[in-house]
């Protein structure tokens, strides 16, 4: 239905937030081709979908305790916890998803939902090692900037 959940994947602003992980060790590795490209399609499905813009930020509110603070609207998990998550690696190259997200919205050339949920499903089972831990990338839902 389209309907939203508060999950656990930013700590203090889980509530208008996107969680996204693609599943690998990417400290020393950079996501793989096909889990970038998945990455981006998602992410521009949820960004048109809810009218995010993904080069931009703004402020974002806890709306249970208040707690603000100002991050990218795609952004990664460090960006807003303790935590080396998504991987320095990973993380260095996460600015140049936004360009090829806002490029998908602005060709009317998103995915529609029934490719998202099997992209997906490609995007959390690619493993860049053999060690496996999560990767979290954040879209922040609402006001474009």
């Amino acid at each position: 239905m389209g309907h939203g959940v508060t999950a656990a994947h930013s700590y203090q602003f889980n509530s208008g937030t996107v969680g996204v992980a693609l599943l690998g060790t990417l400290t020393t590795e950079d996501a793989t081709a096909p889990a970038r490209s998945a990455l981006v399609d998602h992410l521009a499905w949820e960004a048109e979908r809810h009218s995010i813009d993904p080069n931009g930020g703004s402020d974002s509110v806890n709306p249970a305790n208040g707690t603000r603070k100002v991050f990218d609207n795609i952004a990664g998990h460090r960006d807003v916890s303790a935590t080396e998550c998504p991987g320095g690696t990973f993380y260095e190259t996460l600015p140049g998803l936004r360009t090829p997200v806002a490029s998908r919205i602005a060709a009317g050339t998103t995915i529609t939902s029934t490719t998202v949920a099997s992209t997906s499903t490609t995007t959390t089972s690619v493993s860049t090692t053999t060690t496996v831990a999560p990767t979290t990338t954040t879209l922040r839902r609402g006001k474009k900037s």
